[in-house]
C-alpha cells in the first residue's frame, strides 16, 4: 500500500485516501524536501494538476479532486477549509501558478469572504491572518505591510503545547512560502525553529511536530523531517 492517492497526493495513512488535508499535506512534503535541496519535481507536478482538477470556476476551488467527481460523504467537507487554500495560494505563489491571484480576486469579489460552495451568497468569513497571506500570495503589495500579523500568529501557533501541532505545520508552511522575499519571515523561521527544537529538545525539534501529527514512521512527512 502507499500513502499516496491516484492523483499523487500524500495521506496521512497507508488505508487512507482522497483526505480532505492531501494538498496541504503534498505541500509540506515538498517543502520538507526543498529545505534539503532534494528533488520534489514530481510531487509539484502531481500537485499542480491535483489543484486543476479542484478549480470549480476562476478562483473557485474543491478542496480535493476527488470532489469534483463524487461528492463527499459528509456535506460539510464540501466547503473549503483554511488548511487546503492555504495549500493552494501559498503553491500557487511559490511556484508561479495563477490560482493566488485567482482565490485573491475572488475572495475581493464576495467581500472578503471565502464561500466556495455558494460563491454567489458567501456565508464564510476569513481569519484575518490568513486574509494577509492569500491578499501576499494573490500579489497584493499593501498586504505586504501586514506581514508583521502572520508573523505573529506563526510564533504564537509554534509556542501552544507541544501535543498541539496542527497550527505549528500550518506555521511551518507559511514561513517557507513567504521567507525566501520576506526577511521578516526569514527571522520568524530561526525564532520559531529555535522555540520549537527548545519544545522537543528532539534533534531540530520539527521532526517530533511532524511525528506527533503523521505517527507512522514510515510516513514521508515524518520521514523527511528529520533529515532538516
Amino acid at each position: 500500500m502507499s500513502f499516496f492517492d491516484e492523483y499523487g497526493l500524500l495521506n496521512s495513512r497507508e488505508d487512507e485516501k482522497n483526505a480532505e488535508n492531501a494538498l496541504l499535506w503534498t505541500f509540506e512534503l515538498i517543502l520538507l524536501l526543498e529545505l534539503q535541496n532534494k528533488s520534489s519535481e514530481a510531487h509539484i507536478s502531481s500537485l499542480s494538476s491535483a489543484i486543476e482538477l479542484c478549480r470549480i470556476s476562476e478562483g473557485v476551488y474543491h478542496q480535493n479532486p476527488s470532489f469534483s467527481l463524487k461528492s463527499p460523504e459528509n456535506a460539510h467537507d464540501a466547503y473549503m477549509s483554511p488548511d487546503q487554500l492555504i495549500a493552494i495560494t501559498g503553491a500557487s505563489y511559490r511556484y508561479g501558478w495563477t490560482h493566488a491571484k485567482d482565490v485573491w480576486n475572488e475572495i475581493k469579489r464576495q467581500g472578503l469572504l471565502y464561500d466556495n460552495v455558494n460563491p454567489n451568497a458567501p456565508r464564510r468569513w476569513v481569519r484575518p491572518w490568513d486574509l494577509v497571506f492569500y491578499a501576499i500570495c494573490g500579489g497584493s503589495k499593501l498586504a505586504k505591510l501586514f506581514m508583521w500579523l502572520i508573523a505573529i500568529t506563526c510564533i504564537v501557533s509554534c509556542m501552544s503545547k507541544p501535543g498541539k501541532t496542527s497550527g505549528k505545520l500550518l506555521a511551518f508552511v507559511k514561513m517557507n512560502t513567504l521567507r525566501e522575499e520576506s526577511p521578516m519571515m526569514e527571522l520568524t523561521w530561526k525564532i520559531c525553529s529555535k522555540i520549537i527544537k527548545t519544545q522537543y529538545k528532539v534533534g531540530n525539534g520539527w521532526w517530533k511536530a511532524f511525528a506527533i501529527y503523521f505517527p507512522s514512521t514510515d510516513h514521508p512527512n515524518n520521514i523527511e523531517s528529520r533529515k532538516i
